[in-house]
């Protein structure tokens, strides 16, 4: 039987792995979306550019505040990382899914293509570590 103990420290490395996870996202998110801004995506959707860094900033915010939560083991930032997880893997599915995939040139080419696919395995991995945390939290809790 595991002790109360080594499941805990288990269940803080895992939180870890989590924030460092959600915090390597900005090694690919950062970088592209600098890349949208050149390329002028905020304005193919309508939102000027200062509308667009501000959300972009808040998105950053709330992402960093879900990694201290997970730091501070609160179950809400398992559902903050789980949904900032989930809006870059919708928008970068929405807006760049072709691109990744068509035999046109794009934009920068290669690096550009790489920050997109890292994107999609980033905010893959990202959902499915959330959702494995907040299931085994609920069956711990379920257990008890």
């Amino acid at each position: 039987m595991v002790s109360n103990q080594k499941r805990r420290d288990k269940g803080r490395s895992l939180l870890g792995g989590l924030g460092l996870i959600s915090l390597a996202g900005f090694l690919v998110t950062l970088p592209h979306a600098v890349e949208d801004f050149v390329y002028g995506v905020p304005q193919k959707y309508g939102v000027g550019l200062s509308v667009a860094g501000f959300l972009l900033a808040v998105g950053y915010f709330v992402q960093v505040y879900g990694i201290i939560l997970l730091m501070s083991e609160r179950p809400a930032g398992r559902w903050i990382t789980l949904m900032i997880g989930f809006t870059w893997l919708a928008g970068a599915s929405w807006d760049h899914l072709l691109d990744l995939f068509s035999a046109e040139p794009y934009r920068q080419g290669a690096i550009s293509r790489t920050w997109i696919a890292g994107i999609f395995l980033w905010s893959m991995t990202v959902v499915s570590a959330s959702l494995f945390l907040l299931y085994s939290a609920y069956s711990a809790r379920r257990l008890k």
